[in-house]
């Protein structure tokens, strides 16, 4: 894979070089990454061209070229002029087709998620448990250049060590993701009061960290202090669904990412996933994906 950037972008310092974890995303020391697209491909390779779980937010701007980009085992071709944004967990693969320009940008959930960051980054959260699995945002020209400013601002910015220094991240990293959030495709959440919509984002929050240990709306709702019918409704009214089919689809999902890139058995794959009877496991991802464990993994999907 051979990546090309702009002539400005064509070196980076030492002190651009923000460590990056063997999963491909920030340390808890280094909250905010960007990177080029060359620069990444030079320095940490694996980051793109191996199956990476996110630990954070991640966008990736495609400036110009071509390629495929796999997240939680859907393929998606990559166009130019899109910026396409993952949440925290999420497995995915990056490939190219000849050379591509672009930018890399790396956030941790902890910065994301400061008190005046976190209800921009609602459109992320719930889109991509909710509506689909990547959000796909089509860049115009018109706002080409004011994203690429921000975006130097907040690379100079992470190169220095200038008083304020993270106030002002904070204050160009909403600036960015405001303008993002006005360019996304969002789920029709017209008539469903703000608290709703508040509850659906902390089930999934909470359904990501303990979806291995419980299964049963009751223990999200008792987390929530809701009754689990109340659960179910308020996030069937924002997502379509109900809270159960959304447990039973995570936990669907999380096989189906081990099956393709553990190498683990489905014995191993059930203990994993807090199944003490595999055979209850098989059961259950059968009639959740509609196909046996064993022809999921072999190919057959």
């Amino acid at each position: 894979m051979r990546l090309k950037v702009r002539p400005t972008d064509t070196h980076e310092s030492a002190r651009d070089h923000f460590q990056m974890t063997s999963k491909g995303n920030a340390k808890a020391d280094n909250p905010v990454e960007i990177h080029t697209l060359q620069w990444l491909e030079q320095n940490h390779p694996i980051s793109f061209n191996s199956p990476i779980r996110t630990t954070g937010f991640e966008i990736i701007w495609i400036v110009e070229g071509a390629g495929k980009l796999t997240v939680d085992c859907q393929e998606y071709v990559i166009e130019p002029n899109v910026i396409y944004c993952l949440s925290p967990g999420q497995l995915r693969q990056f490939s190219t087709n000849g050379k591509v320009e672009g930018y890399y940008i790396s956030l941790s959930e902890e910065f994301a998620y400061l008190a005046e960051n976190k209800q921009d980054f609602s459109f992320l959260t719930l889109q991509n448990s909710f509506g689909r699995n990547l959000q796909i945002i089509h860049i115009t020209k018109e706002i080409h250049h004011e994203l690429e400013d921000i975006l130097m601002k907040m690379r100079t910015e992470l190169s220095n060590c200038f008083m304020l220094r993270t106030e002002i991240l904070k204050g160009l990293l909403k600036i960015f993701i405001i303008y993002l959030s006005r360019k996304a495709e969002r789920l029709d959440y017209i008539n469903v009061p703000e608290k709703d919509i508040h509850i659906a984002d902390r089930f999934i929050g909470l359904l990501k960290i303990h979806y291995t240990t419980k299964r049963m709306v009751a223990d999200y709702a008792r987390e929530l202090c809701v009754t689990p019918n109340y659960l179910n409704r308020i996030v069937k009214k924002v997502s379509g669904f109900p809270a159960s089919y959304h447990i039973q689809q995570h936990i669907i999902l999380e096989a189906k990412r081990q099956a393709l890139y553990s190498g683990l058995s489905m014995k191993e794959v059930a203990y994993e996933l807090g199944f003490t009877d595999y055979a209850h496991f098989s059961k259950f991802f059968k009639n959740n994906s509609g196909m046996n464990f064993t022809a999921f993994k072999n190919g057959s999907h």
